[in-house]
């Protein structure tokens, strides 16, 4: 069965999920506040996202720093990694390998339609789902990988 938004009993697969990341030398409380940072070549700005209290701060206060030069050649590798960082925990990647051949869609209605596929009418389920492809590549990755992504290999 399908995956079509990230809410409710899916809500873990979302970038606004509460699981700590270390990107780039500082922990940030959930992927979206370390996308965010990471517009910014500051460490000083990026250490401001990582103290804000929830992920919806961190997607508000994004829009307003200024970008790194290379950002937008750049924001999905930057997706890629911080997933791949969020799914190499328990119980996460147990979960995200328990879709198995699931579309995973992030589904929306505020018009994203570089990460998600907007659900309105005015935009007739278009979108390029770059969210849902990345988390369906990385447990592509982690289903084919003999050890979890966070364990040294013997």
């Amino acid at each position: 069965m399908d995956i079509l938004e990230f809410r409710g009993p899916t809500r873990w697969l979302s970038n606004f999920h509460p699981q700590p990341i270390l990107w780039r030398g500082i922990t940030f409380p959930t992927n979206e506040h370390a996308y965010q940072a990471d517009k910014s070549a500051d460490p000083r700005i990026r250490e401001i996202f990582a103290t804000l209290q929830k992920p919806r701060y961190a997607q508000l206060l994004g829009p307003e720093i200024r970008c790194r030069p290379d950002w937008e050649q750049d924001k999905l590798r930057v997706m890629l990694e911080i997933n791949r960082l969020k799914f190499a925990n328990e119980p996460l990647r147990e979960m995200l390998l328990a879709t198995g051949d699931s579309q995973l869609v992030e589904g929306n209605t505020w018009h994203d339609n570089f990460w998600g596929t907007c659900l309105c009418e005015t935009c007739g389920n278009r979108g390029l789902n770059n969210l849902g492809k990345i988390l369906m590549q990385i447990r592509q990755e982690i289903g084919s990988s003999p050890v979890p992504a966070n364990l040294p290999s013997a």
